[in-house]
């Protein structure tokens, strides 16, 4: 009788091993992501840029994504870095899922620019722009 419990057991342990060896899941699973959330755009109601600016907008203004390294970024809506006005454009970023931010602004070309720079403490950024 013991011989056969005995017996018993080692078929038990050797099936119940084939069988954890059988349904193991790799290690390495590739899991599909799904991507629900919109890029972001970095970007105020306006934007600045001296007559004569030679940079893209697309490369100065900042947007990103949770999952894509590049989404694409446009401007919609026609300008002209040397000639002096103000622009009504759309900024678009769309991610490779389809998500879509948009973010109106005002392109305004000048012929010169004073900047005045005021210090903020951290604690006061985050209490005047927390929410933006």
């Amino acid at each position: 009788m013991k011989k056969i419990l005995i017996v018993l057991l080692i078929i038990a342990i050797i099936v119940f091993t084939i069988f954890i060896i059988l349904i193991k899941v790799p290690k390495n699973v590739d899991k599909k992501i799904t991507d629900t959330q919109a890029p972001i755009i970095v970007l105020d109601d306006s934007y600045i840029v001296k007559k004569g600016y030679d940079k893209e907008l697309i490369d100065v203004i900042l947007s990103a994504d949770d999952i894509d390294k590049n989404p694409k970024r446009e401007i919609i809506g026609e300008y002209d870095f040397n000639t002096v006005g103000e622009y009504q454009l759309i900024y678009r970023v769309e991610d490779n899922s389809g998500n879509i931010t948009t973010k109106a602004f005002t392109l305004k070309v000048k012929d010169s620019i004073s900047y005045t720079e005021e210090e903020i403490s951290f604690e006061d950024a985050i209490k005047n722009y927390k929410n933006q």
